[in-house]
C-alpha cells in the first residue's frame, strides 16, 4: 500500500495547530497533555514517604 504525500496548501490546512507545529516547525507535543493521554491508565507514583512528609 503506497500513500503519496505532497506538501500542498490544502494538505497543510487540514493539520491541527498542534500537528502543524510538530510537523512543520520542529515542535514537540506537550507531555501528558495530548489526545492519547486518556488511553493509558494513570497510576500514583508518589511514594508513601513523600505523601506523609
Amino acid at each position: 500500500m503506497s500513500h503519496e504525500y505532497s506538501k500542498t496548501p490544502e494538505a497543510l490546512s487540514r493539520l491541527t495547530d498542534s500537528q502543524f507545529r510538530v510537523t512543520q516547525e520542529d515542535g514537540t507535543e506537550p507531555a501528558f497533555r495530548n489526545e492519547y493521554r486518556s488511553l493509558f491508565e494513570t497510576t500514583d507514583t508518589t511514594s508513601t514517604e513523600e505523601r506523609t512528609s
